[in-house]
């Protein structure tokens, strides 16, 4: 129920339109107002943070995302879309999903990601990322130079408990992009 589209006509600003059917339900119905225009342009989920500069849509990605069992948290991966010429809005997705997969004993409360290019510098996965919306096919996301070289996997007060013979999956919302080495720190609940 809480889910939620931004909607602009090419103003600085989203409107916020809320799904209202239930969160069981295999469809959405999203309620919300913005003026009549001939152009539409939307973010998925909705992001407080959004706004367009021209056909430049500024947003933050999330630095923290929130565990979710077998997915990711529902905010962590961002869409866009803009009104097609049948009215219709097909929403892109900008992001790629790692996965995890990790037997253990204990519980895990965090995973920290980095990572690096060809060139060894540090790659750019939170904060501050924009998409030129007069894209023709595929949308790119860019990552502002003042942006975080990290991404946060919160599994929450008390963790996710590991399994010795069983493997947990954990995702990890990721910019598109070539990794040429990573790390991956993985924090229990006791401090380890």
């Amino acid at each position: 129920v809480n889910d939620s589209i931004g909607i602009s006509t090419g103003s600085a600003t989203f409107a916020k339109f809320v799904n209202v059917e239930a969160e069981s339900s295999e469809v959405g119905l999203f309620e919300g107002y913005v003026a009549a225009s001939e152009s539409y342009y939307a973010i998925y989920p909705y992001n407080k943070n959004a706004a367009l500069d021209g056909s430049l849509l500024k947003f933050l990605l999330p630095t923290v995302q929130n565990y979710k069992p077998n997915s990711f948290g529902g905010d962590s991966y961002p869409m866009v879309s803009k009104k097609d010429k049948d009215g219709y809005f097909n929403f892109k997705n900008l992001c790629g999903v790692l996965v995890l997969r990790i037997t253990g004993d204990f519980s895990v409360k965090s995973i920290r990601f980095t990572a690096k290019d060809a060139n060894g510098r540090d790659i750019n996965l939170s904060g501050k990322a924009s998409i030129d919306m007069a894209y023709i096919r595929t949308p790119e996301l860019e990552m502002s130079i003042d942006s975080f070289p990290f991404v946060v996997l919160d599994c929450g007060e008390n963790g996710v408990q590991l399994d010795e013979t069983e493997s947990v999956p954990f995702h990890i919302v990721l910019p598109v992009g070539e990794y040429s080495t990573f790390k991956i720190e993985i924090r229990s609940v006791d401090g380890r």
